[in-house]
């Protein structure tokens, strides 16, 4: 079973194999988006009522905000990843965002300049030392494709995508077409670990804008990076990291297990966290609009 329907900002698509009636497996669809739409309530940017724009506007006073368990653990995820990445990941570029309009300001605007080094949690208590927006984009959809994965019962096959953030119970042996920066450019690749998720950026087309966090700028490579991870979390903070030239290195130690390139001109290059070279896969193909976004 196959369903597509419109969340966080673009689709969610699961797709649903076991030796099932067809019921079962539309109750266990129906349960899967219920938990996405229950996360996409609580950490959109977008919506005025959810938890995180309830938590933005004590963060925009720097003021402390209390936490639940699920939002601090996330938090502290998130700072992690900033910690790894020397701050090429970090949640305060929401402000940045906002002030380039890529975000609503529907919260008011907080004058750039924060960033993770201002926040600590402790316990499930978020301590905002200099005041600041916080957008959890960079991480929300892996976190929320592998909270889905991870409701997906014995016995059942599953792939999860959330607008190119993938993650599959039954992954090996796995080809999947990569999203380029050209608009009917993809590239196929094998299944390098259980989850992938890509970025792209394409300066002045609609495809994707990337602000550096640490300079407030954005960039202007015309490329995509694709992060294959244990975890789809893992793999969507990543990405952006790659993007913003993390070392090889530090991006195995984050938790990568492969990373794949597509330059404007459709070359592909990938590599493993075993140190291999990088290896030159030629060009990228031209897609149809099917395989992953």
């Amino acid at each position: 079973m196959r369903r597509c329907r419109p969340l966080m900002g673009s689709y969610a698509e699961l797709t649903l194999t076991a030796d099932l009636p067809r019921s079962e497996l539309l109750a266990l669809s129906q349960t899967l988006f219920a938990e996405l739409d229950r996360l996409d309530a609580k950490f959109s940017f977008h919506r005025c009522d959810s938890a995180l724009s309830a938590l933005n506007r004590r963060a925009a006073a720097a003021l402390p905000a209390d936490l639940d368990d699920e939002t601090a653990a996330l938090l502290r995820q998130a700072l992690r990843f900033s910690a790894a990445t020397a701050g090429r990941f970090d949640m305060c570029v929401a402000s940045d965002l906002v002030a380039l309009g890529h975000l609503p300001a529907h919260v008011g605007t907080v004058a750039p300049g924060a960033s993770w080094r201002d926040l600590a949690v402790q316990g499930n208590r978020l301590h905002v030392g200099r005041a600041a927006l916080l957008d959890l984009g960079g991480i929300a959809k892996g976190y929320a494709v592998d909270r889905v994965i991870a409701r997906v019962p014995e016995g059942v096959s599953a792939t999860v995508n959330l607008g190119g953030d993938l993650r599959m119970t039954e992954w090996r042996s796995v080809s999947v077409d990569l999203r380029g920066p050209g608009l009917d450019a993809c590239a196929a690749s094998r299944m390098w670990a259980s989850a992938v998720a890509t970025s792209v950026a394409a300066p002045g087309a609609q495809l994707g804008v990337l602000v550096d966090p640490r300079s407030g700028q954005t960039g202007d490579e015309a490329a995509s990076y694709s992060v294959f991870a244990d975890d789809a979390m893992t793999a969507d903070a990543l990405t952006k990291a790659a993007m913003l030239g993390l070392d090889r290195d530090d991006l195995w130690r984050a938790g990568a297990r492969a990373l794949l390139r597509i330059d404007a001109a459709g070359g592909v290059q990938c590599w493993r966290a075993q140190h291999e070279p990088a290896q030159e896969l030629g060009s990228a193909r031209m897609a149809s609009t099917t395989g992953l976004r």
